[in-house]
């Protein structure tokens, strides 16, 4: 199973970044990982975005970490496994919305998460192409 997201940066005209990390371990076991953010990430993301992971093992509880910013929002992707948010269940290849701070997460299986916070009104370019994709002319 593959996840392929595309964050749109800031503003527009920035100069093309790649970046590499070796994280070392391939998942982060009972913790939440901090992959990518705006600063003090392994990875620099030029929006208001950050994005964690971490595998819980079945029967663990994780909780969810506090928001990265004022007003902003969470998306947890549950990428393998089954876990509970709540009162919701969630299976592998689905995404909850979780717009208030606090929560955790209760493994029902070996799960991998993937948790994306961002905030709604911070600026963001929605102008030019995803990469790959060609302007018909």
């Amino acid at each position: 199973m593959e996840l392929q997201i595309f964050l749109r940066p800031r503003v527009p005209d920035l100069e093309p970044k790649v970046q590499f990390h070796d994280f070392g371990d391939a998942i982060s076991c009972g913790a939440w990982r901090l992959l990518a953010a705006p600063e003090g990430a392994p990875l620099e993301v030029r929006a208001q975005a950050w994005v964690a992971d971490a595998h819980v093992p079945a029967g663990a509880a994780l909780s969810l970490p506090p928001l990265p910013a004022t007003g902003a929002v969470r998306l947890l992707h549950v990428f393998g496994g089954e876990v509970a948010v709540g009162d919701l269940a969630l299976r592998g290849g689905e995404t909850a919305y979780l717009s208030e701070d606090g929560g955790s997460t209760e493994a029902r299986s070996d799960s991998d998460l993937v948790l994306f916070a961002t905030e709604p009104g911070a600026p963001v370019f929605r102008g030019g192409m995803f990469s790959g994709n060609v302007l018909a002319r």
